[in-house]
C-alpha cells in the first residue's frame, strides 16, 4: 500500500510539473505572439518613416538644385551687368 501511495504521489507531482510547464509554455507563446505583433507594427512605422525620409530627401535635393541654379543665374546676370557697365 505504501508503494502505491508513493507512486500516486509521484504521478501527481509529475502531472503538476507538466501543468506548470504547459502554463509557462502558454505564457511564452502569448508573449512571442505579442512581440511579433509589436515588431510588425514597428516595421510598418519604419517603412512609413523611410518613405517620408525619402520624400524629404527628394524635396531637399530639388530645393538645393533650384537654389544653385538661381545662384548661378544671378551670378551670370551680375557679371553680364558689370561687363556691360564697363563697356559703356
Amino acid at each position: 500500500m505504501d508503494k502505491m501511495h508513493r507512486t500516486e504521489v509521484d504521478i501527481i507531482h509529475l502531472v503538476n510539473h507538466q501543468m506548470t510547464y504547459l502554463k509557462t509554455l502558454d505564457l511564452a507563446v502569448k508573449f512571442n505572439t505579442e512581440a511579433v505583433e509589436v515588431l510588425s507594427e514597428f516595421k510598418v512605422i519604419r517603412l512609413d518613416s523611410n518613405k517620408w525620409k525619402d520624400e524629404l530627401d527628394i524635396a531637399i535635393h530639388w530645393l538645393t538644385y533650384i537654389l544653385y541654379n538661381q545662384s548661378n543665374t544671378f551670378t551670370y546676370i551680375c557679371q553680364s551687368l558689370l561687363f556691360w557697365s564697363y563697356e559703356l
